[in-house]
């Protein structure tokens, strides 16, 4: 692992309001409200390799997301 990163990402929900029933007409409402935060780690990887016909070797970097609730 080359880098680990931490980041909380906050979201919203939103709650459809005013009316009601089969015969409301009017113009429909939306409310947004903060709803519980996502935390994401993420994780850089450096991955070696090596051919074992010729030698050559390289590396690659590769980001993983990891999404708690």
């Amino acid at each position: 692992m080359v880098h680990l990163d931490r980041e909380t990402l906050p979201t919203r929900q939103v709650v459809p309001y005013g009316g009601s029933g089969p015969r409301f007409y009017g113009p429909a409402y939306l409310n947004v409200q903060e709803g519980s935060p996502i935390v994401v780690d993420v994780e850089e990887f450096q991955y070696l390799y090596k051919c074992q016909h010729c030698g050559h070797e390289w590396s690659e970097k590769r980001v993983e997301d990891h999404r708690e609730t």
